[in-house]
């Protein structure tokens, strides 16, 4: 079990990077942008649109990576009254129901994201004169990491279980 959560402490690890990475790329894009604008009174068609592109890398990569923390924004009321009145296995039930629910829809996303591509491919930005292709695969592997940490925690969730039985 170490080397599995090795593994994915490393893909988490490099999540981080490539997303700090389009952080300081969306950075210094607006940062130039302004510059030009307010400086040159002339504004490079480019830095806009690559400033977008890094915001939607680094949000479809995100994905996963606050997936794996649990840190998105949840509804918890039905968890906190079941867990008050000691209903451990609702509690148990209400996460397999965020889980399969999750798992669907970042399925769906992963189809859709792949059945777009090939259209995304004739296409390109007109500012950075590269294939939309570049964009829209951000979708498709965003979620594909995204589920991979959901199996991670599937597979924890097991074997936690059956340390507790034991």
């Amino acid at each position: 079990m170490d080397a599995l959560k090795k593994f994915y402490d490393r893909i988490n690890t490099t999540l981080t990077i490539v997303m700090a990475s389009f952080l300081i790329v969306a950075t210094l894009a607006i940062s130039l942008q302004v510059f030009t604008r307010y400086v040159l009174n002339f504004t490079p068609p480019w830095t806009e649109e690559l400033a977008r592109y890094a915001n939607i890398w680094i949000t479809m990569l995100g994905i996963g990576v606050v997936l794996r923390r649990k840190g998105h924004i949840k509804l918890d009321f039905l968890e906190t009254v079941l867990t008050e009145k000691g209903k451990l296995k609702s509690k148990l039930a209400l996460d397999m129901i965020n889980t399969t629910v999750t798992t669907i829809f970042l399925t769906f996303l992963v189809y859709g994201g792949f059945k777009i591509l090939k259209a995304a491919a004739r296409q390109t930005a007109p500012g950075l004169q590269i294939s939309l292709l570049a964009i829209y695969i951000a979708v498709p592997i965003g979620c594909l990491f995204a589920l991979l940490f959901i199996i991670e925690q599937i597979v924890d969730s097991i074997l936690r279980g059956r340390e507790q039985i034991e």
